[in-house]
């Protein structure tokens, strides 16, 4: 960033600048590694030769500098570059919607969950930023822009289409930017999506290797049902027309409704595992059979999706596959790092499907997490 230069004195007296200048100014050196982390900024004394200003003037820059996590005092020692100053170690977490909300996907729960989790046992602290999208004009929005101006973070991480959450941000000619999401509307973005292809794959494997041999479907928003179908006689089973179970993700409850009824018929004219392709369809998936009095998992295998640690709870024996959130935004941070110090990222960046045994993250609660 460019240093702000301080106006000379007028007959031996201080300039006139305000502190918000003299904070960019001591900022900017800190950016350039004229300062490194840990080491001591010169004497307030030596500051106020330096930068011809007034000691009071001085004394709030500094202050606007710790408020900000890049210096700190050492009691009468001096004061000090941080060692974990956030232009280098914090990271913006963007969502466009709100915890709660109607639109608000499991998905992205387990990433704030584990953002906040993160933060609290790394030197990087990841930062949520709900309701970003929609309008620049809102709070969170403006609150964003606000930090990102101020030079507090290493990059931002998108969660989602990046213009449908900020195309300001999007377009910031110096900032480090990331998607998590695979869409092609990300601006030439480095972006890392999880791989539903390695979660077909290893679905249906797990079932082969059970035996099953009659295959259903149940799925949300986005249908997979034509991949299912190509590969599901690849892995030596079937499947058929009504086995396909589509509910929508903001109305779940239809897909009780109708596993109970597929459950519900004849043995032979039922399936014998179900895979549930939608951690939001998991809960009334379960339901469903649990009501049809289909015994597991003696007559009915069930396979169900999860992103980590934001698992369903569940009563009956299920096997989950799914994505884990640490090791997306690990993956994620990775990529703003290499962006951010010019070297070449891969545009797209497929994180494979995991069982429950191989998830890295440690299991916490799922609530939200708290709003920034």
């Amino acid at each position: 960033m460019p240093q702000v230069k301080s106006g000379p004195s007028v007959g031996g007296r201080r300039s006139d600048v305000s502190a918000t200048s003299v904070a960019r100014t001591l900022r900017s050196r800190i950016l350039a590694g004229d300062w490194q982390p840990g080491s001591q900024i010169p004497t307030w004394t030596d500051l106020e030769t330096d930068l011809n200003v007034a000691r009071t003037t001085l004394a709030k820059a500094v202050r606007q500098l710790k408020r900000d996590g890049f210096v700190y005092s050492a009691s009468t020692r001096g004061t000090f570059v941080s060692e974990y100053p956030p232009h280098l170690y914090r990271y913006a977490l963007a969502f466009r919607g709100e915890p709660n909300s109607p639109a608000w996907l499991r998905f992205w729960w387990a990433l704030a969950n584990e953002a906040t989790a993160w933060s609290q046992n790394n030197t990087q602290h990841l930062v949520p930023f709900y309701g970003v999208g929609g309008s620049d004009n809102t709070e969170s929005h403006q609150r964003l822009m606000a930090q990102v101006e101020a030079d507090r973070f290493a990059g931002v991480i998108f969660v989602g289409y990046p213009p449908e959450i900020s195309d300001q941000l999007l377009h910031h000619p110096w900032l480090a930017k990331v998607a998590i999401g695979d869409s092609p509307r990300t601006g030439g973005l480095a972006r890392l999506y999880p791989d539903r292809g390695s979660f077909i794959r290893r679905s249906l494997e797990y079932m082969r290797q059970r035996q099953c041999k009659r295959v259903a479907v149940v799925t949300g928003g986005n249908p997979e049902f034509a991949a299912y179908d190509a590969a599901i006689p690849e892995y030596g089973m079937s499947t058929k027309s009504y086995f396909r179970v589509a509910a929508t993700l903001h109305d779940p409850t239809s897909a009780k409704h109708i596993v109970q009824l597929l459950m519900d018929r004849p043995e032979a004219d039922r399936p014998d595992a179900l895979i549930i392709t939608d951690d939001n369809l998991v809960e009334s998936a379960l339901a469903g059979v649990m009501a049809s009095g289909v015994q597991m998992p003696g007559q009915l295998q069930v396979l169900a999706h999860c992103n980590w640690p934001a698992e369903v709870g569940s009563q009956l024996p299920i096997k989950r596959l799914g994505f884990d959130a640490s090791e997306l935004l690990r993956r994620a941070i990775a990529l703003v790092e290499a962006v951010r110090n010019g070297r070449r990222a891969p545009q797209r960046t497929p994180v494979a499907a995991v069982f429950d045994d191989e998830v890295s993250s440690a299991a916490r609660p799922s609530s939200p997490a708290g709003v920034i």
